[in-house]
């Protein structure tokens, strides 16, 4: 059960701390001395047409990308707490589930930073 309980923790640890670290650094378009094209988030060819793209599409996902976090976060303690309790549940398809949810969340995510992006681009190609 120590294993069970320590793979949770660090799965659903890392997808927090990634999508923490997009809504909060990714929107500057650099963090350190990394440039936007090496750091984690929607990465599209809309995203990466120019700085200012990625920039645009991280703004309008920066709170999502923070919920999700949430979200992984509070996935693991639920799920550390049904391994505790000692449920009687399937826990591979719960965690497969939990993990899928996320993922769906991020697909979604990464859908609205490419038309926030494409919008943008568009925009400087169209000016009305």
């Amino acid at each position: 059960m120590f294993g069970s309980i320590l793979f949770t923790a660090a799965v659903f640890g890392l997808l927090s701390l990634l999508t923490f670290f997009i809504a909060k650094h990714a929107p500057a378009g650099q963090y350190r001395s990394r440039e936007y094209t090496s750091l984690p988030g929607v990465m599209t060819p809309n995203t990466l047409r120019s700085k200012d793209a990625w920039i645009t599409a991280h703004k309008a996902t920066s709170s999502g990308f923070t919920v999700l976090a949430v979200y992984f976060s509070t996935a693991g303690v639920v799920f550390i707490g049904l391994l505790l309790y000692g449920h009687s549940l399937n826990y591979s398809f719960v965690f497969g589930l939990l993990v899928l949810l996320g993922t769906v969340g991020f697909a979604v995510l990464v859908i609205v930073g490419d038309r926030a992006a494409a919008r943008f681009n568009r925009s400087l190609s169209d000016p009305e």
